[in-house]
């Protein structure tokens, strides 16, 4: 885990998927602050501030106990607050896919990338990508596109298809969410693994069993993978340095 991950995830953390439950374990958080170019963190509790899920919102405070809810994952996913310097794999750690975090993090390059992040708030209709600018405006976007008939379009960070995938989600609204998005592509690429026993066969078929769509994906993302992990790394980036 890069250095950022280790500052802000101190322990293992455990994925929640219901807000509420989240909140019930997690009655105090983590608030960092610079200080100069020193990042420095303080325990803070609900009674001290009402304002912990904003501070974990915007990327500036974890839950204490460590737990990855909507929140957090979001705030990695977009890069907001101290994850902006955080690495392109701590969202897929968080969530500890089978499938290795820089395989999926390069997917995600592929299939929403935006510069040199992902984003989580993407639509793929007919070839053609929709970036919104937060959840609500996406699930809106994907709404509108089932009641005019349409059901083959790709949804979120991993751009998971929605209708031969659909099934695997609770609701349109969950196919949103940053940890089961990723979840759900990780146990498809798992699939074709299992099947295939190639991980490039099985990246592959993630976008197109049609061998030559499914060569030039698996091209497109060894590029992403050589662009991101494989440079000499440097030591994880000081989120404060420029303060």
């Amino acid at each position: 885990m890069d250095m950022l991950a280790k500052v802000l995830f101190s322990a293992s953390f455990s994925l929640m998927t219901s807000v509420s439950v989240a909140q019930q374990h997690a009655q105090m958080a983590r608030v960092f602050v610079c200080d100069g170019p020193t990042m420095k963190s303080q325990l803070v509790s609900a009674d001290q501030s009402a304002d912990l899920t904003r501070l974990v919102q915007s990327g500036l405070a974890v839950w204490e106990p460590n737990v990855l809810d909507i929140h957090t994952a979001t705030a990695i996913a977009e890069g907001r607050g101290f994850w902006q310097a955080s690495s392109q794999t701590t969202l897929f750690q968080a969530v500890r896919t089978k499938t290795p975090p820089e395989y999926l993090a390069s997917v995600a390059l592929q299939e929403s990338g935006r510069g040199d992040r992902y984003w989580p708030w993407v639509i793929n209709w007919q070839g053609q990508g929709y970036f919104f600018a937060d959840k609500k405006a996406a699930i809106d976007g994907a709404k509108r596109l089932i009641e005019h008939g349409h059901q083959s379009f790709d949804i979120g960070l991993m751009q998971v298809n929605w209708k031969w995938n659909g099934s695997r989600f609770e609701s349109l609204e969950s196919a949103f969410d940053p940890r089961i998005n990723v979840q759900v592509a990780d146990q498809i690429i798992q699939e074709h693994l299992a099947a295939t026993g190639q991980m490039a066969e099985a990246i592959g078929r993630y976008h197109s069993k049609t061998p030559s769509k499914k060569t030039r994906y698996v091209a497109a993302v060894s590029r992403q993978f050589e662009k991101s992990f494989t440079r000499p790394q440097l030591p994880g980036t000081n989120p404060c340095s420029n303060t």
